[in-house]
């Protein structure tokens, strides 16, 4: 009875300890397009520690003159 209380208590020290240590993260992920010859620009909020990826996909056939 006193091991399983001792096992119980030590499993929730870990779950706590984990709990703490694991940070909550939130991403999003967004697309557009940007016509030919424009310009776009695109505002973010961001508060301290964050961090941006930004990958840019062209897509279009190669005109040969």
């Amino acid at each position: 009875m006193i091991r399983l209380e001792r096992e119980s208590i030590c499993f929730l020290f870990i779950v706590i300890v984990f709990v703490i240590l694991v940070q909550l993260a939130d991403a999003t992920a967004t697309s557009f397009t940007v016509p030919k010859g424009e310009e776009i620009t695109r505002s973010i909020s961001l508060v301290v520690e964050d961090r941006v990826l930004v990958k840019f996909y062209v897509v279009g056939r190669l005109r040969v003159l």
